[in-house]
């Protein structure tokens, strides 16, 4: 999933955010700024994603609060 996702922000330079369960913040890009929900993201084997597998050269990694 998140690599059809890398893919999509690959060619459309848009705005984005992506959600879980409609209530868990995954990423956003907004003004070209993309972050990655630090709960998501990681080096290691704790997390859902590695951040090896992101294919932006800026990314910013912090913890991002639930959307509702």
């Amino acid at each position: 999933m998140m690599k059809a996702i890398m893919t999509i922000l690959q060619y459309d330079f848009g705005d984005a955010v992506v959600l879980m369960n409609n209530e868990y913040i995954v990423l956003t890009r907004i003004n070209g700024k993309l972050i990655l929900n630090s709960q998501s993201f990681g080096t290691n084997n704790d997390k859902w994603w590695n951040t090896k597998d992101v294919p932006f050269r800026s990314y910013e990694i912090k913890e991002l609060e639930l959307a509702g």
